[in-house]
């Protein structure tokens, strides 16, 4: 196979990260951004490659960030009849690069097109759409209607987008800032190196979904001013991804050149979050700013901790950590649901305003995240996470110079994630850092154990539905009790993997200038009000949330007011020694006196509310009832934390809290920027079935 033979000069943005205090420490880190290339791409010896796929390579010269195109004729005798109307053809594809995030699939004949839909099943597809389930290209006609003699299928695969203003792309499980070098092509660019420098980054190759890449090895290279200072072969398999730190021998002075060389089987390629930094890193002072360690447990409820009035069994790593951290004893989602409760978290605003409310919506780019102005004030920005919403997809990426996520296709493992975040941890330049992790552990399906098998919560669902098929009578009760124990369990296994990982950062001396900060972004319903899961009606076990910062010097406390996640953002802004930007609508938690109300929404269509909670007082109202000031839940949490007495009517604080709240609500509701749809090339059927298992999507 020959190799694409293109060297691409590049006027770099040499970003100098303002991680300490004065301008001689500054200069000490030089991010290695660049502008889209003016790509050259010799198309014919591509096409000598892709026609082993039966595909031609097409390529916009004239776009700024062009991507490459594969295309395919389709002829009508190839297609088979799979159902009324329904048309099938084995999917084409060019392994290593079809599938790719960010990709755009079109299928057509002459001057016409059919719309791409995404499905899970045959029977979803609509009239006049295509789409694919698994190696299956599917079409559906008028049922008197046969497919055109001859069809153009073709792929988009992007290189990446500067929509924040530096170059990112994606490859495999990594989105991030970085320079998309592929196979067979040269990226040389002018940089000053400091003297007795390093160069880090992380070396990512696509493979295919069985995660091997298509042809064998990838061979990276990088040159100092014609000299090779480092090659790496990168073996097949996608956890052959990985960090890498090489030394700049006998570089300084302002006018280098630093050459990425990427060369054997074809594949999507980068290098990610590429910085230039001190040699050894540990000698720096201590004058930087903290780092930060968010991690957040998906689904976790409050009282997992006893803290929140668990028993103490269920999680006594994270109870002993808590006692010896400020812990927020009222805290409470944003939202019953993952989507707009992160999405709060990052934004600092509530759902409506950020529009990340509803399956195809996702968090604008257009909004300053949390990773955004920490990145912006010279922070190390990583994420590690399981995927589906907290994806790049749903633009969760933004912010992060490197965001690895890893979906539940792959198989969730919170061992594995701690290893990733290991990975960023161990390659740091001196910067300070902040590093998110996320994880599904807690989530259904409820997963027992050290290896986290599904397979009791599966067998003692069987055993219900069999029970209920012979005829015989289930108590509902009884049912979310065995669902429960099975979650505690979840909970327990994701303590004692949590303490063994907090183990190892303690023995780093790094640890002593972090803050550790642990949460969740909503709880789980065990039939309290008749509901099993999350999403929905803001009641008590789905809004109530854990929430407590350790570390760095902060003394043990308690704290009583009221918090929420839209307070997170702007109280790590303030350890952090950096400003919050507007129109966050948090406050820190840290030195705010006194109490205040909380806020939450759910923009379910099936369940519009808000509720407002003030003191021990709760009112849950419909949004089509807000004008009457109409509340369907009152409660008295001080005497009636769960929720069973309904005050609703009663004259006093049951009909005066709406009426009160009702004009800040109100601005409450209006969106700060319009809601972003998710684009329907970003899902495939694969996506939609790991959605319905979350519970999230499907009949």
């Amino acid at each position: 196979m020959s190799g694409l033979s293109l060297s691409i000069s590049i006027g770099a943005s040499l970003a100098l990260l303002t991680a300490c205090g004065d301008d001689a420490a500054r200069s000490r880190w030089i991010a290695l951004d660049a502008e889209a290339p003016a790509l050259e791409i010799r198309p014919d010896e591509w096409n000598a490659w892709a026609a082993t796929f039966g595909c031609v390579v097409r390529v916009d010269e004239h776009a700024a960030a062009p991507p490459i195109t594969f295309e395919w004729t389709l002829e009508g005798s190839d297609w088979e009849q799979a159902g009324t109307g329904i048309w099938s053809v084995p999917l084409p594809e060019v392994p290593g690069f079809s599938g790719a995030r960010g990709g755009i699939r079109e299928l057509g004949f002459g001057e016409a097109s059919f719309p791409y839909e995404a499905i899970e099943f045959a029977k979803d597809l609509t009239g006049g759409c295509f789409g694919t389930i698994g190696k299956d290209l599917l079409l559906k006609l008028d049922p008197e209607d046969s497919v055109p003699s001859q069809l153009s299928y073709t792929e988009f695969i992007p290189r990446g987008n500067r929509n924040t203003g530096v170059w990112r792309t994606s490859v495999g499980n990594v989105t991030g800032a970085g320079l998309p070098v592929w196979p067979g092509e040269r990226w040389s660019i002018q940089t000053p190196i400091p003297s007795e420098s390093a160069l880090r980054f992380y070396l990512a190759a696509r493979g295919t979904e069985e995660g091997v890449t298509t042809g064998g090895e990838i061979q990276a290279a990088i040159h100092l001013n014609g000299e090779e200072i480092w090659r790496h072969v990168r073996k097949d398999g996608r956890r052959a991804d990985a960090w890498h730190t090489v030394s700049l021998p006998g570089a300084g002075g302002d006018s280098n050149t630093l050459e990425f060389t990427i060369a054997g089987a074809r594949t999507l390629t980068a290098f990610f979050d590429p910085a230039i930094g001190p040699g050894e890193p540990e000698r720096l002072d201590d004058s930087r700013r903290p780092n930060v360690i968010l991690f957040l447990a998906d689904t976790f409820r409050a009282d997992n901790l006893s803290a929140y009035g668990g028993a103490p069994d269920v999680t006594p790593f994270l109870n002993r950590l808590a006692e010896a951290s400020v812990l927020f004893e009222r805290s409470w989602s944003t939202s019953s649901w993952t989507l707009p409760a992160q999405a709060s978290l990052f934004s600092s605003l509530q759902p409506p305003q950020h529009g990340a409310e509803l399956d195809w919506l996702v968090l604008s780019r257009s909004l300053t995240t949390l990773a955004e102005v920490l990145h912006r004030n010279g922070y190390r920005t990583g994420a590690v996470t399981d995927s589906n919403f907290i994806s790049a997809k749903f633009n969760f990426d933004q912010g992060f110079q490197w965001f690895h996520e890893t979906d539940k296709s792959e198989g969730w493992s919170l061992n594995e994630t701690l290893k990733n975040a290991d990975a960023f941890l161990g390659s740091g330049d001196g910067r300070p850092t902040f590093l998110f992790v996320h994880t599904y552990r807690t989530h259904e399906p409820y997963r027992v154990g050290e290896e986290e098998s599904p397979k009791e919560a599966r067998r003692y669902l069987v055993d219900v539905f069999k029970q209920a098929k012979e005829g015989a009578t289930v108590d509902r009760f009884e049912v979310a009790a065995g669902l429960i124990e099975l979650y505690r369990k979840g909970a327990s296994d994701l303590d004692r993997k949590l303490e063994r990982w907090v183990e190892r950062l303690r023995r780093d001396p790094e640890w002593n200038r972090t803050y550790f900060v642990f949460t969740s972004d909503h709880g789980e319903a065990f039939y309290e009000h008749k509901r099993v899961g999350h999403r929905g009606p803001l009641w008590e076990e789905t809004l109530r949330i854990p929430l407590f910062i350790h570390g760095h010097g902060l003394p043990p406390a308690r704290r009583a007011g009221a918090a929420s996640l839209v307070d997170l953002a702007p109280t790590i802004a303030a350890l952090t020694g950096v400003g919050i930007p507007p129109p966050w609508q948090g406050s820190n938690l840290l030195t705010r006196a006194g109490d205040r109300p909380i806020y939450g929404f759910c923009g379910d269509p099936k369940a519009l509310e808000v509720a407002i909670i003030e003191g021990d007082h709760k009112v849950r109202a419909p949004y089509a009832a807000l004008e009457e000031f109409r509340v369907h839940g009152a409660y008295d949490l001080s005497t009636d934390p769960m929720e069973k007495a309904n005050l609703a009517g009663q004259q006093g604080w049951p009909s005066d809290l709406l009426p009160t709240h009702y004009s800040h609500i109100a601005e409450l509701l209006r969106a700060i920027v319009p809601a972003e749809s998710l684009p329907e090339s970003a899902m495939d059927d694969k996506s939609l079935r790991i959605l319905r298992e979350l519970g999230y999507a499907g009949d």
